[in-house]
């Protein structure tokens, strides 16, 4: 008889989350969101003495929330939490979505629904989008459009969720609107890149490459100004290509596609010295992208090796 297994301790799934849920709160004490999240756990489990002191806890914080928290305090590309009420569990719904807790966000918007009905099914669009049930995620925005009235934030989700269907003129509609929302904040970084994909499909270029640029303007990264420079090497305008590919060198230094434009771009312009160096560069780049890739499948490999052998087939080959 194994003694030792007749009297060890299991832990339940219901610990397991405690701990986690306690994990969230012990990240940011002050956070009257995490306190609404943790009320709706307890909740869930039947603790109503634990509920009912998170509950306390969130209404004590809702209006002195001093969050330092990345998570809770920066929106998402896809949606934003400026048109959220100052209403605990739609405060608690913004944090488990922004975590990929989808069913309890559900649970918390149910109990927020009479706080805002518009907001509501804003928020339900976000999390159907999320599971890429883009028709079900579409009726819910255009009953957000109803109910909460045209807004940057509800018209840009629609026009994702037309992207994500293929419907590239309505998403192209839904797009230039919030272009001409007097109410949008100056980095719509998502709807600047979605609308110059529609636009290069459609064949214009010229619009795409305006919105690359304004996307670079506010939150520029190595793949917009990448963008905007393949757009203007298409266009035969070497010197703005090569400008462009320079600043995504400057983001980010790592990009073989980035190295190899400039390696063409110098051999067009007769820099064969300046065109040399970059595509030794553009090789250096690829092999240690290669290395990383070999490295991660050999460490996987070992991983599933030591996963699969028994320690007493390990002692044998160890012997052998």
């Amino acid at each position: 008889m194994d003694l030792g297994m007749s009297t060890r301790t299991t832990v339940t799934d219901d610990e397991c989350c405690v701990t986690s849920f306690d994990f969230i709160i012990e990240c940011d004490i002050d956070s009257a969101k995490r306190w609404a999240t943790m009320h709706l756990f307890y909740s869930c489990i039947g603790n109503s003495e634990g509920a009912d002191l998170c509950l306390e806890m969130a209404h004590k914080y809702l209006n002195t929330e001093k969050s330092t928290d990345y998570i809770a305090n920066h929106d998402k590309l896809v949606w934003t939490t400026s048109i959220c009420p100052n209403q605990i569990f739609f405060r608690s719904a913004e944090l488990l979505i922004k975590m990929h807790l989808y069913e309890f966000a559900e649970k918390s918007l149910t109990r927020a629904k009479d706080a805002n009905l518009g907001v509501y099914h804003y928020l339900l669009g976000v999390i159907q989008y999320y599971r890429q049930n883009y028709q079900h995620a579409l009726i819910h925005v255009k009953e957000a459009k109803e109910l909460h009235g045209p807004d940057y934030a509800v018209n840009s989700l629609m026009g994702h969720c037309y992207l994500a269907l293929e419907k590239l003129e309505n998403a192209k509609r839904e797009y230039m609107r919030v272009l001409e929302s007097f109410n949008r904040p100056d980095d719509i970084h998502l709807v600047y890149v979605y609308l110059a994909l529609i636009s290069e499909r459609t064949g214009n270029k010229h619009f795409a490459k305006n919105m690359l640029l304004s996307a670079c303007k506010y939150s520029p990264t190595p793949y917009t100004w990448l963008g905007a420079g393949l757009i203007y090497y298409a266009q035969k305008d070497l010197i703005s290509a090569e400008q462009c590919l320079l600043q995504a060198n400057v983001c980010d230094n790592r990009l073989a596609e980035v190295w190899g434009y400039l390696a063409l771009i110098n051999l067009e312009l007769t820099r064969y010295s300046e065109a040399e160096l970059c595509y030794k560069q553009t090789k250096k780049v690829k092999f240690f992208h290669l290395y990383l890739h070999h490295f991660h499948v050999n460490m996987l490999s070992r991983t599933n090796l030591k996963m699969k052998i028994s320690p007493r087939k390990l002692k044998k080959l160890g012997n052998g």
